[in-house]
């Protein structure tokens, strides 16, 4: 009986905090909420920092896990072009290849709702979260820096 009571809090554990990051492997348009409230164009794009009204070639981003709860969110558009396509701390210049700079946490906050924060940054407390006023990052996570991938 001891041991079910012990591994049942680590599987418990284990799917609140690794099963949900693996659950966004795949391209996605990424999308201020904040932004769409106020009417303003909302997708995330290829030419960053500017924000594109609707999801087209230029707002599909591939997000790929990179293990303990780290993505790398990658332009397919710039891809296909060849050219540097990371989201990157350097923001807005995109990246060639997903280094430490390149690594976001994307945090579920419900409904389909996501908080994007640049891993490295964090780490250097820094303001770290993706925002409607990209490129500039944000110290939290509020309002303006809810994203909806879809």
């Amino acid at each position: 009986m001891k041991i079910k009571h012990t591994i049942l809090p680590v599987v418990i554990l284990f799917f609140l905090t690794v099963s949900p990051t693996y659950a966004l492997e795949g391209v996605y348009c990424i999308h201020n909420e904040y932004l769409a409230l106020k009417g303003e164009p909302s997708y995330l794009s290829d030419a960053n920092p500017k924000f594109w009204q609707r999801c087209s070639k230029g707002e599909k981003w591939k997000i790929r896990p990179q293990g303990r709860g780290l993505y790398c969110i990658q332009n397919v558009y710039l891809e296909s072009k060849g050219q540097a396509s990371y989201l990157s701390d350097e923001s807005p210049k995109f990246w060639e290849r997903c280094s430490k700079g390149e690594k976001w946490i994307i945090s579920p906050q419900g409904h389909g709702v996501y908080c994007i924060q640049n891993a490295y940054l964090s780490d250097q407390n820094s303001n770290s979260f993706l925002s409607d006023a990209n490129p500039k990052l944000w110290p939290k996570c509020s309002k303006g820096e809810r994203w909806r991938i879809k």
